[in-house]
């Protein structure tokens, strides 16, 4: 519902306006130069971001106002990042977890005098790197909507994130078979991930 918002010109103008002032629908007609049929169906869409006041000004719902937010972090016209690059971004990020992790775990052993024993990879160890990368993409995501990967892919996370919804997106990502699961269901539903879809979350490319 947001995004379809987001993703029109005129209702990004409306947006952009109730969120400077309230004004009225004759207001509207005038600034935006449309006729009422027009205004009528934009403001249909706009659904639950905005409402009209005892006095017959329309001004932005809460929801409204972070779709104001939104709109300050994504270009007018919204193009969804390519599934090729959201998967080099997702590659990115594994491998630079998978090599950091590798020098934390490994270097001390070759270089300590005390532990002789040589580096194995054991099931705790897995999972030990798996859950340093979803609390990573979690953390990152939530901040800024960008990970080290979409940063260098020029992509970005964006929608009304917190740390719930960052934790929830990104656990299938970190425990790869959940992530196949949500794949095929966000075929079923014409999007790359299902949960994206539920969570209102869209990458976008900058």
């Amino acid at each position: 519902m947001m995004f379809s918002a987001l993703n029109h010109p005129i209702r990004r103008r409306i947006i952009e306006m109730l969120a400077r002032n309230s004004v009225t629908y004759t207001c509207m007609l005038e600034e935006l130069d449309i006729d009422t049929g027009k205004l009528n169906f934009h403001l249909k869409k706009l659904g639950d971001l905005i409402e009209k006041n005892e006095k017959g000004l329309y001004k932005l719902t809460d929801k409204g106002l972070r779709a104001f937010s939104i709109i300050q972090q994504v270009p007018e016209k919204i193009e969804e990042a390519s599934a090729a690059r959201r998967a080099s971004a997702y590659f990115l990020d594994f491998f630079a977890v998978i090599l950091v992790s590798l020098i934390y775990f490994i270097f001390p052993i070759k270089i300590s005098g005390i532990i002789q024993q040589e580096f194995v990879i054991t099931p705790s160890y897995i999972l030990t790197i798996l859950l340093v990368f979803w609390i990573y993409l979690t953390i990152f995501e939530n901040e800024g909507g960008q990970t080290l990967g979409k940063a260098l892919l020029d992509i970005k996370a964006v929608g009304e994130m917190n740390i719930k919804k960052a934790a929830v997106r990104n656990f299938p990502k970190a425990f790869i078979i959940p992530l196949i699961i949500d794949v095929i269901l966000g075929r079923k539903y014409k999007t790359l991930r299902f949960i994206d879809k539920y969570a209102e979350i869209r990458i976008v490319k900058l």
